[in-house]
C-alpha cells in the first residue's frame, strides 16, 4: 500500500510561484489552483486513494 501524504501549504505555495499564468474567461488569474488539480489529479492517476 502507498500513502500520499500532501502538504496542501506546499502544493498552493510551489504552484503560486511556480505555475504558468493563466486567465479564465472572466479574466481571472487561475494558473495556480490549475495546477494543484493537475498534480493532485496526477497522484490520483497514479493509484493515490486518499489525499
Amino acid at each position: 500500500m502507498y500513502v500520499h501524504l500532501i502538504d496542501g501549504t506546499y502544493e498552493l505555495f510551489r504552484h503560486h510561484f511556480g505555475a504558468p499564468s493563466y486567465q479564465n474567461d472572466d479574466g481571472m488569474e487561475v494558473g495556480a489552483v490549475r495546477g494543484v488539480v493537475f498534480s493532485l489529479l496526477g497522484m490520483f492517476r497514479d493509484g493515490a486513494t486518499h489525499t
